[in-house]
């Protein structure tokens, strides 16, 4: 929280403007990548490990939202 506090005030509206741009397009490239695997990948176990670790990044940035000023804007 001290990392928080100690970054220009003036910057935080423009931080989390790109923190969401950002979380949207993990959020497009998430969506298709669980379409080409679920074309692609013929093999259920190999398609459940892509599937759960592209849904593990995509959980790592919505928590990048999770600061309260973001929902804010």
């Amino acid at each position: 929280m001290a990392r928080v506090l100690s970054i220009n005030l003036g910057n935080i509206i423009e931080h989390a403007y790109k923190i969401q741009k950002l979380d949207r397009e993990v959020d497009v490239n998430y969506r298709n990548i669980l379409v080409k695997s679920i074309k692609e990948i013929e093999n259920n176990r190999e398609l459940i490990l892509i599937k759960d670790t592209v849904e593990a990044f995509e959980g790592m940035a919505d928590k990048s939202q999770d600061f309260p000023f973001i929902h804010n804007i």
